[in-house]
């Protein structure tokens, strides 16, 4: 998925009561996806938020909502049509658009059609194909750098302190002042779900990072075919000498892929 940063903005550190400081930098995200795993980990987003979808129809007026039931490999179910004068265009094969706001994300695709008119107990709900070019768009505390693979063959790792007190530890993919992108081998028991807090999630990048904050949950996704799971953990809370070391750290990462 091609991705470009396109806007940027930068405010100042400010510590706080805590004795903790915020991440210092506001950044959008663009671009179109084409791979349909990727467009099915961003619906299933959709799907676990519970997010309103926006539908506007061709020659249509009014603008229409739905929800993403569920997800496939191949195409997304919506439900929950609002106004029900929606459902009668859903069901004669009307082209449309659909617009999603979650999470910080926005998301664009038109020319969508319906496959399929389904019932459950009364309930309507619409198969609809993935879309092969979905604008997406992502709001972050901060633009994220991968680490270099001279770095993580040395070995770049978070460790996870749950809340029942069970460390589990995890591969570092990207990082940024406000958070890291991680992968855990398997499937991590009890299931990590979004919004769960974490007490105590140590950085641990040899002789180069080593530090300790408390985060939170923002995303899990499990791949089936590598068996691992994919996890984005935002950085909550941190000393600022702590703070200091991962910005400066960033920094690096920053003018390295500048090169």
């Amino acid at each position: 998925m091609g991705r470009i940063t396109v806007a940027t903005t930068t405010k100042p550190d400010r510590p706080s009561a805590a004795g903790t400081a915020p991440s210092s930098a506001a950044a959008i995200v663009s671009g179109y996806v084409t791979d349909l795993g990727e467009a099915r980990r961003i619906f299933t987003l959709f799907r676990d938020q519970r997010s309103d979808l926006s539908l506007r129809f061709d020659g249509e007026p009014q603008t229409f909502t739905g929800h993403v039931l569920d997800v496939d490999d191949a195409s997304f179910l919506l439900e929950n049509i609002r106004p029900r004068s929606g459902l009668s265009l859903l069901k004669g094969d009307d082209p449309f658009s659909l617009t999603g706001r979650s999470e910080g994300i926005f998301v664009y695709a038109e020319e969508l059609r319906t496959v399929a008119a389904l019932v459950d107990r009364g309930v309507p709900y619409y198969r609809v194909p993935l879309p092969e070019r979905l604008l997406y768009q992502q709001r972050r505390g901060a633009a994220r750098f991968r680490i270099p693979l001279r770095v993580a063959t040395h070995g770049a790792e978070v460790l996870v302190t749950r809340s029942e007190g069970q460390l589990i530890s995890a591969a570092i993919i990207d990082i940024s002042v406000g958070g890291c992108r991680c992968v855990f081998e398997g499937f991590p028991y009890p299931a990590l779900e979004v919004g769960d807090q974490i007490s105590g999630c140590e950085i641990n990048i040899p002789r180069l990072l080593n530090l300790q904050a408390e985060g939170s949950i923002r995303h899990v996704d499990y791949d089936k075919d590598s068996n691992n799971t994919f996890c984005g953990i935002e950085f909550m809370e941190m000393d600022i000498t702590d703070r200091r070391r991962l910005e400066q750290f960033v920094q690096t990462l920053a003018k390295a892929a500048k090169r």
